[in-house]
């Protein structure tokens, strides 16, 4: 948004006059913002995939886009280590693998994924680091 530069003490007054009589009331909840949301068959197209090797470098001021994926089936779930969970997930023909560090996913909890889209470059497919489910 613009704002004239002269209106902006009177801005900051009224934002903090709002922020005073917000309650939060469970701020130990952590907070994920979705960048967009995908579905399996736009994330493996291979457009998308060229476009997000281009966003690297990442570091604290530029992370990697977190991405809502859903409207998918689960192929396979496998544990990792006895601590990680790795998914190969599926909808129609298009496959896409999914892992979750340090926790063990159980499938029946899993209908919404946020992650972060990476090229595995092992193998030059596209994978998802997985930050919660849902």
């Amino acid at each position: 948004f613009q704002i004239k530069k002269e209106l902006i003490p009177e801005l900051k007054k009224r934002l903090n006059t709002l922020l005073n009589t917000l309650s939060i009331e469970n701020t130990s909840k952590e907070y994920i913002y979705i960048d967009a949301e995908a579905t399996l068959s736009e994330l493996v197209h291979s457009e998308n995939i060229h476009a997000l090797a281009q966003l690297h470098p990442y570091g604290e001021a530029h992370l990697p886009p977190t991405m809502l994926l859903k409207n998918f089936e689960i192929k396979e779930l496998k544990i990792l280590k006895d601590k990680h969970s790795k998914l190969i997930l599926k909808k129609g023909s298009d496959e896409l693998c999914a892992i979750c560090f340090n926790k063990i996913l159980d499938e029946d909890q899993i209908r919404l994924i946020a992650g972060s889209p990476f090229v595995n470059t092992f193998n030059n497919s596209l994978e998802i680091k997985i930050r919660d489910v849902r």
